[in-house]
């Protein structure tokens, strides 16, 4: 795990096709896609699944990139007690070895409205997947936001090998994504 300084986060943001928002337009600093995403899979946990379930789906979902971004809607990264020394951090970045460390975080952690946990993206390295957990979630689902249909499909496979309640959403090629080129 290693902090994310608002240089490098604002650095990444302007190479992926992901966008904070303005904090007192939306609500607290919302992360999203520039256009919409090309899948959503809405993963939904109920409260009596074990942690343990939690923690294997959760890293099932972070298996779509090799490092992540954990980013806090509202609050301070350093308010979440994670590390020491994040004070001027505005992310951690959890390498591909720290999935499971990620997701155990992820489900354990305090979904409280009021504490600054409750509203957190996990954004994959490469900017095509974007995972927001916040106070919603328990009702409305976990949304895993997808640019790769290849990923998402793969996404697909393995979460519904393991038996997860899912929903799938899809945005069509717009000729703007045509001229761009398809992801993969």
């Amino acid at each position: 795990m290693q902090p994310v300084t608002e240089m490098r986060l604002s650095e990444w943001l302007g190479t992926v096709p992901i966008e904070r928002g303005d904090a007192a337009a939306t609500g607290g600093r919302q992360l999203r896609f520039r256009g919409n995403p090309r899948r959503v899979i809405v993963v939904h946990l109920a409260e009596t699944d074990s942690p343990e379930y939690c923690i294997d789906v959760v890293a099932r979902m972070l298996e779509t990139d090799d490092e992540w971004m954990l980013i806090t809607r509202y609050g301070s990264i350093a308010d979440l007690g994670l590390m020491s020394g994040a004070e001027d951090a505005e992310a951690l970045s959890f390498a591909a070895d720290e999935r499971t460390a990620l997701a155990t975080y992820l489900c354990r952690r305090s979904t409280d409205l009021s504490a600054v946990s409750a509203d957190l993206y996990v954004a994959g390295r490469r900017g095509q997947a974007l995972v927001t957990w916040d106070h919603h979630s328990a009702d409305e689902g976990i949304s895993v936001e997808l640019q790769s249909v290849t990923d998402a499909g793969r996404l697909l496979v393995s979460l519904n090998e393991f038996g997860v309640e899912l929903e799938l959403f899809y945005s069509a090629i717009t000729a703007s994504d045509a001229v761009r080129g398809p992801s993969s």
